[in-house]
């Protein structure tokens, strides 16, 4: 039985510098880690309605993290991978 109350997740644009491409990297967490009450058995991460990622709010933690490639974007380089409107979508 999931407990949580909703989920919270925070994302920003990086350069994977392994594939030198745009990525995603994100961190979500439940609104409480506080027992039951934080933990959730499935949690579904989508980008432009695809989804990318599933895991669960688990004690002790209450979080998970990812990193998301974006090779459609530009190349890293010396200049920001990911035009604002296309970090997260959906």
């Amino acid at each position: 039985m999931a407990w949580a109350h909703h989920p919270n997740i925070e994302a920003v644009a990086v350069c994977d510098t392994s594939t030198n491409t745009a990525a995603i990297s994100y961190d979500s967490f439940s609104w409480s880690t506080d027992g039951v009450e934080g933990e959730n058995s499935q949690i579904d991460i989508y980008v432009d309605g695809t989804l990318v990622d599933t895991d669960a709010y688990v004690a002790p933690d209450y979080q998970f993290s990812g990193l998301i490639p974006q090779p459609s974007l530009a190349g890293c380089g010396k200049t920001p991978c990911l035009h604002p409107n296309k970090m997260i979508q959906g």
